[in-house]
């Protein structure tokens, strides 16, 4: 599995647009509110449409992809600690690959879980959570802005 991750801002009308640079193919997402009562987390799970490999994605063609959330259309995980989005906070955004859709509510889980445990969070625990998830993993660049 890839990993990837960024840190995110949320908007008043609550359409965010993530830009995050990926290997030129096409992808199949699946989206995942993951917040919590102290984080507002957002997990974007990802395969290519067409013969995923399943091993990291090794194309050295990047593109940027756009994708356009409708974060109040998101579904959000169960868990007893799970949270709605709370608009006045940046939202953490975690993006993962990998062609076992099976494998994408264990790793919301994690991560979730990962965040209820947290009193601060910063850039090195945000590293050190996607590499806790099995598979080779990469850390890519992506940004939530207003449209």
């Amino acid at each position: 599995m890839e990993t990837y991750n960024c840190f995110g801002y949320h908007y008043s009308n609550h359409l965010a647009k993530l830009e995050v640079a990926l290997p030129k193919e096409d992808y199949d997402y699946e989206y995942c509110n993951i917040s919590t009562s102290n984080w507002n987390g957002l997990v974007i799970s990802l395969k290519m449409k067409i013969d995923d490999p399943g091993h990291g994605l090794d194309n050295p063609d990047m593109n940027f992809e756009t994708l356009l959330i409708d974060l109040d259309k998101v579904s959000k995980i169960s868990s007893p600690h799970a949270a709605s989005f709370d608009y006045s906070k940046p939202i953490i955004v975690f993006i993962y690959h990998h062609k076992d859709t099976n494998s994408y509510a264990t790793n919301d889980m994690f991560c979730h879980t990962e965040l209820c445990n947290r009193t601060t969070i910063d850039a090195s625990i945000l590293k050190g959570i996607c590499q806790s998830v099995a598979g080779p993993a990469k850390i890519g660049v992506g940004s939530l802005e207003r449209l």
